[in-house]
C-alpha cells in the first residue's frame, strides 16, 4: 500500500486519473503480459504527520475507500466529491452509502474507472449497530486554569502531544485534533462528546500554574457509562517545558493502552459468547495469551480460531496468533507443531493487512530471534521503537531480544523503564520483573533474579519456570524442584530440548550454562 498527501485535493484527483490511464495504456500495449492494475482510493480529512508516519481517521478511511475502488479505477468519499465535482475532467458514479469495518458511520462514495467499466458490487458488510469494532478515543483541550496566557500554550501543545503520541497506538482509533478543538473552553458532558465523536473513551484534563511549578491532571473517563477509568496528576517544575511535555506525554500513553483494554475486555466478559464477533473473541484471546499459561494459551488459539473463522482480514487476529504460536514455541514445548513457522506465516499476514504497525516488527523480531536470524530481528525491534517509543510492549520486547543476544544489563534497563512509568499497572509490572528475572539469571545474580521473580504477583506458570533455573543455579535444589513441579504439573511431557528460549541465546556458553540449571532442576533434557 502507497499512502500518498496532496495540498490540493483536485490535485490528488487529476494525478489519480492519470496514473489510471497511464497504466490502462501500458496494459493494453503489453497484451502479451499479465495486466498492472491498481486500486486507488482518496479522502479528504485530518492527518496528523509524525517521523514519516501518517495517522488520523482520513487515512484510516482512504485506505478503505482503496479497497473498494474497482481494480484500474479509484473510489472517493463524499467530502472529496463535493470539492472535486466539476472541477476536473472525469465524472464520478454516485455508489451509495456503504459500511465499513472499524468506520462509525456509513459513507457515500463515488466510482470512476477508464472505459466506464461496469462497478463491481460491494462486499462491505452491513455493520450492525451490536458489532464491536476497535476502541476510539477522544482527547479533550486541556484546560487552562490558570491567567496565565503561556499556559494556554501549554496546555494546547500538551493536548497536541498526547493526540500524536496516543495516534501511534493500533489497538484504538484516535479522534482527530480538529475534531476536539471544536470543545475547547466548553462544559461538555463526556457521553453527549463521545456519542458526537463515536468514541468510546474521552480523556480530559487541567493545567494549573502556580510561580514556576505548574499541576497537570489527566482523567480517562468510559464515554458510554460516564464513569472514571483512571486518573492522576502531575506537579512539574516548568524550568524546561519540553521535558515535561515529553514525560507527561510519554506516562500518560504508556497506562492508557492497559488501561482502555482492560475497560473493552471487561466490557466483553458480560456478552454472552453468543453473540461475539471477530473483535470480542479477538480481545477476550488477548487477555489469556497475556496470562502466559499452558490452558489459557490453547483456549486463546480455540477463540483466534473463531474470529478466524468469521473473518480472516481483521489484523488483530494474525497479531494474536502469532504471539500465541511464539509463546508456545518458546515457552511451552511447540505444542501446537510447526508454531515457530506459524508465527512467522501469521507475521507476513499482519504485516499486510496492517504494514508499518509497530507490532508488525515486535513479532517479526521475535521470529527472527528464534531462527537466529539476530541481525534481521534488530533491525525489526529498533523499528518498532522508532514508530512508538512509547508503547511498553516494544520497550519489553527490545529488553527481550538484548538479553537473548548477549546484552543483559542493557535488558535490565528497558524492563526498569517499564516498571518505572507502569506502578499503576499490575500486570505489565509482573510481564516487566518476569523478564528481568531472567535477564538476571543470564547475569549469574541468581539471588536478585530470585528476590525480583518472587515480587511477581500472578503468570504463576512463567514465574516458576524461571525460578526453577534461578533456584538450581543457587544450588537450592529443594526449591527449584517444587518450582519445576508446578511447570510439569501444567506439561507433564515438557522437556529442556523443548524450551525455544533457551534455543534463542547468541551466546553458546550461556545457553549451555542455562540448559543446564534447568537439568539440575529437573526437567527432562529430551
Amino acid at each position: 500500500i502507497i499512502l500518498a498527501s496532496f495540498p490540493s485535493v483536485v490535485k490528488a484527483v487529476e494525478t489519480s486519473v492519470t496514473i489510471q490511464n497511464d497504466l490502462l495504456e501500458i496494459n493494453q500495449s503489453q497484451a502479451d503480459q499479465d495486466p498492472l492494475h491498481i486500486r486507488i482510493g482518496i479522502n479528504l480529512g485530518d492527518v496528523l504527520e509524525d517521523r514519516g508516519e501518517v495517522f488520523g481517521e482520513g487515512v484510516n478511511l482512504a485506505a478503505r475507500l482503496e479497497s473498494a475502488a474497482q481494480a484500474g479505477g479509484i473510489c472517493i468519499s463524499s467530502l472529496v466529491h463535493g470539492q472535486v465535482n466539476g472541477k476536473v475532467d472525469v465524472e464520478f458514479h454516485d455508489g451509495g452509502e456503504v459500511s465499513f469495518k472499524n468506520i462509525k458511520e456509513p459513507t457515500r462514495v463515488y466510482y470512476w474507472a477508464p472505459e466506464r467499466l461496469p462497478q463491481p458490487a460491494l462486499e462491505a458488510e452491513a455493520k450492525s449497530a451490536d458489532t464491536r469494532r476497535k476502541p476510539a478515543i477522544a482527547v479533550l483541550p486541556l484546560t487552562n486554569m490558570s491567567n496565565d496566557a503561556e499556559q494556554e500554550h501549554f496546555a494546547d501543545g500538551l493536548t497536541e502531544d498526547l493526540i500524536t503520541a496516543l495516534s501511534r497506538k493500533r489497538w484504538y482509533d484516535v479522534a482527530a485534533r480538529n475534531s476536539t478543538f471544536a470543545y475547547k473552553g466548553q462544559s461538555v458532558d463526556v457521553r453527549n462528546v463521545g456519542e458526537h465523536l463515536g468514541v468510546d473513551f474521552i480523556l480530559e484534563g487541567s493545567v494549573r500554574k502556580s510561580g514556576n511549578r505548574a499541576r497537570i491532571t489527566v482523567q480517562l473517563i468510559n464515554a458510554r457509562s460516564g464513569n472514571h477509568e483512571w486518573a492522576d496528576k502531575f506537579d512539574r517544575d516548568l524550568d524546561d517545558i519540553f521535558s515535561v511535555q515529553d514525560e507527561i506525554t510519554h506516562r500518560v500513553s504508556a497506562i492508557l493502552g492497559e488501561r482502555i483494554w482492560q475497560s473493552v475486555v471487561k466490557e466483553i466478559d458480560e456478552i454472552d459468547e453468543f453473540d461475539y464477533g471477530p473483535f470480542e473473541w479477538c480481545f477476550s484471546a488477548i487477555g489469556l495469551i497475556h496470562q502466559i499459561d499452558p490452558v489459557s494459551n490453547r483456549l486463546a488459539h480455540e477463540r483466534l480460531l473463531k474470529a478466524l473463522a468469521i473473518d480472516a482480514e481483521v489484523a488483530i487476529v494474525h497479531l494474536g496468533l502469532g504471539f500465541c504460536y511464539m509463546i508456545d514455541w518458546g515457552l511451552m514445548g511447540n505444542n501446537f507443531d510447526g508454531s515457530l513457522e506459524k508465527a512467522h506465516e501469521h507475521a507476513e499476514i499482519y504485516q499486510r493487512l496492517s504494514p508499518n504497525d509497530a507490532h508488525t516488527y515486535r513479532l517479526f523480531s521475535r521470529v527472527y530471534t528464534a531462527m537466529g536470524r539476530y541481525d534481521e530481528a534488530e533491525r525489526c525491534v529498533e523499528r518498532a521503537i522508532s514508530i512508538d517509543p512509547d508503547d511498553s510492549d516494544l520497550i519489553l520486547n527490545k529488553g527481550i531480544f538484548l538479553q537473548q543476544t548477549g546484552k543483559p544489563l542493557e535488558a535490565c534497563e528497558c524492563f526498569d523503564a517499564v516498571l518505572s512509568s507502569h506502578d499503576e499497572t499490575p500486570h505489565t509490572v509482573d510481564i516487566a520483573r518476569a523478564w528481568k528475572g531472567l535477564a538476571l539469571l543470564v547475569l549469574e545474580d541468581y539471588e536478585q533474579a530470585v528476590s525480583v521473580l518472587q515480587e511477581v504477583s500472578g503468570l504463576n506458570y512463567l514465574k516458576n519456570l524461571f525460578l526453577s533455573a534461578c533456584y538450581a543455579a543457587l544450588g537450592d535444589d529443594q526449591q527449584a524442584q517444587v518450582a519445576i513441579s508446578y511447570v510439569l504439573q501444567a506439561i507433564p511431557e515438557l522437556r529442556v530440548n523443548d524450551l525455544g528460549f533457551c534455543k534463542g541465546f547468541r551466546d553458546a556458553e550461556v545457553r549451555d550454562r542455562i540448559i543446564q540449571t534447568y537439568k539440575r532442576a529437573g526437567l527432562p533434557l529430551d
